[in-house]
């Protein structure tokens, strides 16, 4: 495979994971929303609201670097999906023990 053609993957493979952590963003905050906002009186939010609010806030606040600027492109990838998916999978499943004790 050439570099030309290892950069087009990259770029799909980058692209693909982007949107798949966004959607899984976007579920994780439509199901906080719904536990813990509805009940204060504000109303639901669907997916596409959802995944707006979570893309806003991500423009909107810092994100880390990842670790060494020198490591390669594979490295990176898996890094930034690990983290995305990892933190998103770490909020909903402390929301949903937060939402179990709510009574």
């Amino acid at each position: 495979m050439d570099k030309f053609q290892r950069y087009l993957l990259g770029t799909a493979a980058v692209a693909v994971v982007s949107l798949l952590t966004t959607i899984l963003r976007g579920w994780v905050l439509c199901d906080l929303w719904r536990w813990f906002m509805e009940p204060m009186g504000l109303p639901g939010i669907g997916m596409a609201h959802a995944v707006g609010l979570s893309t806003l806030v991500g423009l909107l606040t810092h994100q880390p670097d990842p670790p060494g600027k020198d490591k390669d492109a594979t490295f990176l990838l898996l890094y930034a999906t690990f983290m995305s998916v990892g933190l998103s999978l770490m909020a909903w499943i402390m929301g949903a023990l937060a939402h179990a004790y709510m009574g």
